[in-house]
């Protein structure tokens, strides 16, 4: 039989950019925040195989919310727009 993850691909997506997020104070008040994209991807992949061979999957399916998805429904607030 073949085994499928479905993985909420939107907590691995915000932890892997906050992990990523490098500040760099400029001293005059300027200040920048910054992440290395190629280096993030390549983070976000070794999480996913290291998922796939530790719980011996054949594939991965990586769900992204929607503007409508199952969160709404559950607890009401998380619909509200920043």
């Amino acid at each position: 039989m073949k085994r499928i993850l479905l993985i909420d691909g939107d907590i691995f997506a915000y932890q892997t950019a906050a992990a990523e997020n490098k500040t760099s104070d400029w001293g005059d008040g300027d200040i920048h925040i910054h992440a290395d994209l190629e280096q993030g991807i390549s983070n976000l992949d070794k999480k996913m195989e290291a998922l796939m061979t530790k719980l011996h999957a054949d594939e991965i399916v990586v769900c992204i919310s929607d503007k409508e998805n199952f969160r709404y429904g559950v607890y009401q607030t998380t619909n509200q727009t920043v």
